[in-house]
């Protein structure tokens, strides 16, 4: 039986079972408000109402319905070597931008995996390039919306967008799969995401009106790069990126200057893409700015998805790195930094900034729990730092701020740790680490 949960955005509700997902987001539809209104007496005792203004805000409603909870492929490569099965999702919302959808797994990987043996997988396609049933690459899986080809499935990537209202439209999601007899036998399966958000006018981060942000998540572009990011009012009524900053993760199509980035001198696309991006993940470096995206093997996929927040690890910066070249002195007392690779019209949080975050949420889970469960979702993306290689991912999170630290050389940090469920603010954040950065809209 298929099931729909209506929710205030506010507190985001998931349904989800299996490897499906329904979601309803509702708003209240309907407010009415008269202002200035006011009475007058005249000689003639007339009764007049002088002025008289009426409002009707129509807040924004989404309904996203998927009416299964799993899809099973039944493959067999004597008789059916190649299956297919359809899912009709169908969208609504009054937003005037329209929506965006993504598809996810709940672990941000891309291959099926067989529930009997971890070690055997269906990897999703290869090679970017789109495919037919005729054509379909032998042993590996994908997807295809409508009546399109059939392409490689990465995880958080968007599926289905518009720019205008829609009235319970329709459209059709399709899994496909092929197998030879070198594919060994089982039931392979991914618990899969689907995400539905309001686009905007404004959609690029750098051009975020601060009216635009509120305790509903929506979806920016960096024009840096154009990669998406969430951003959110959080409890301490700051507006917040929900995602790590991911900068760096592909390469830059342009120079970093005070109109896109939060600096004040130009940093050319060159310079910026030639800096060490530690792949191994050795940082250990005050003066050389460094960088490294975090994945579980520290390869090439910089997609990777904290299991519990629901979103990606991002890319872990030293102290230089993160103020864009500007502080790469380990002896420099540092008194609210206001230079950083946030995008323009966004920074770092202070010391302060932290407290009350910390004083709102109050406690480990809250920091660390997805924004449908009304969490901050700071994700555990680890941290690099000496010679250490491995990032304690999933464990441990820390989150540069522009405040100095109790030292000369250190800055004060966000830390959270699963293992003691600590949520804390710490003032040994040596700056040759290399940590997470979540920038928050300046807004004075």
């Amino acid at each position: 039986m298929r099931k729909i949960i209506t929710r205030d955005l506010k507190n985001i509700k998931r349904y989800l079972t299996g490897g499906g997902k329904i979601i309803t987001l509702g708003f209240k539809i309907l407010t009415l408000s008269f202002l200035g209104l006011s009475f007058g007496l005249t000689t003639s005792n007339s009764v007049f109402a002088e002025t008289m203004k009426s409002e009707v805000n129509i807040k924004p409603s989404m309904t996203l319905d998927v009416p299964v909870s799993s899809i099973n492929l039944n493959l067999d490569p004597a008789t059916n070597a190649f299956t297919s099965k359809d899912i009709n999702i169908t969208v609504g919302t009054n937003n005037k931008t329209g929506y965006w959808i993504s598809m996810s797994s709940s672990t941000g990987e891309s291959d099926l995996v067989n529930i009997d043996d971890n070690t055997k997988t269906i990897p999703t396609i290869a090679t970017a390039g789109s495919y037919t049933s005729l054509d379909f690459p032998v042993n590996q899986w994908g997807y295809k919306i409508d009546s399109g080809n059939y392409i490689p499935f990465v995880s958080g990537a968007t599926i289905k967008s518009s720019n205008t209202t829609a009235n319970g439209e329709t459209f059709k999601l399709n899994i496909a799969s092929k197998i030879d007899y070198l594919q060994p036998s089982g039931t392979y399966n991914m618990a899969l995401n689907i995400k539905m958000l309001p686009n905007m006018t404004t959609n690029y981060i750098q051009n975020l009106d601060s009216a635009l942000c509120t305790e509903d998540p929506m979806v920016v572009i960096d024009n840096r790069d154009e990669q998406s990011y969430i951003v959110q009012r959080l409890k301490d009524g700051k507006c917040w990126m929900m995602t790590n900053l991911n900068l760096g993760a592909v390469k830059l199509t342009q120079d970093l200057t005070s109109a896109n980035t939060n600096i004040a001198t130009v940093v050319t696309a060159e310079d910026f893409n030639g800096w060490d991006r530690a792949i191994s993940g050795y940082v250990n470096s005050y003066n050389i700015p460094k960088y490294t995206t975090i994945t579980t093997t520290n390869s090439a996929n910089n997609l990777v998805t904290d299991s519990v927040s629901k979103m990606p690890y991002g890319t872990l910066y030293n102290y230089c790195a993160t103020t864009a070249g500007y502080y790469c002195d380990n002896g420099t007392t540092v008194v609210d930094n206001k230079y950083t690779i946030c995008a323009s019209g966004w920074t770092l949080p202070t010391l302060d900034e932290l407290r009350v975050l910390l004083d709102r949420y109050s406690s480990f889970e809250k920091m660390h729990a997805p924004i449908e469960d009304g969490g901050a979702a700071f994700t555990l993306a680890g941290q690099f730092y000496d010679t250490v290689n491995n990032t304690n991912q999933g464990n441990t999170a820390a989150y540069w701020s522009l405040t100095q630290g109790g030292k000369v050389g250190t800055m004060a940090r966000l830390y959270l740790d699963r293992y003691y469920s600590t949520a804390a603010i710490q003032y040994d954040g040596w700056r040759d680490a290399g940590r997470s950065v979540r920038c928050l809209l300046k807004e004075s």
